[in-house]
């Protein structure tokens, strides 16, 4: 297993979670891979079925997200346990990742929509420092929480 993988989520309240496992997706999720961010969008099976479908019916095409995860349910287990495995796959060698500029992971924005979001106070970015940290190969207890879900370890 590569060592050099952190996993992050922005919110990791009671309410959230059930919110996250109700909805049946979560778009707060970042993964730090050999020293590049990346956001990833996970859905549950069932709610990429559903939204692939209101898509398809209602534009005649789907318009994947980047960075999109299909697990079983959205948990943080199912969603550390898929992205170990990408990673194992190298799959983030193949995506792009976020630009992040002095400890800030900047959102993929054009220039207007940056000018769009500062004049109606809307982030363009998150402080990764705000973000809290659900796996690590450093951190013991992730091992032994990865270790539980199938994770493996040099």
């Amino acid at each position: 297993m590569n060592k050099e993988i952190e996993i992050y989520i922005q919110d990791d309240t009671f309410e959230y979670t059930l919110i996250t496992r109700t909805r049946g997706y979560r778009f707060d999720v970042y993964v730090k891979y050999k020293n590049k961010f990346f956001r990833m969008y996970v859905s549950s099976r069932q709610t990429f079925e559903q939204l692939l479908k209101i898509n398809y019916n209602n534009n005649g095409f789907y318009d994947s997200e980047s960075n999109l995860l299909i697990v079983k349910k959205v948990t943080k287990e199912n969603i550390i346990q898929a992205i170990l495995k990408n990673a194992e796959l190298n799959y983030f060698d193949k995506i792009k990742e976020w630009e992040v500029i002095e400890n800030e992971i900047m959102y993929p924005l054009n220039e207007e929509t940056i000018a769009s979001h500062k004049k109606l106070n809307l982030p363009i970015s998150i402080k990764i420092d705000k973000l809290i940290e659900i796996y690590s190969y450093k951190n013991e207890k992730s091992k032994e929480n990865a270790d539980s879900i199938g994770g493996k370890y040099e």
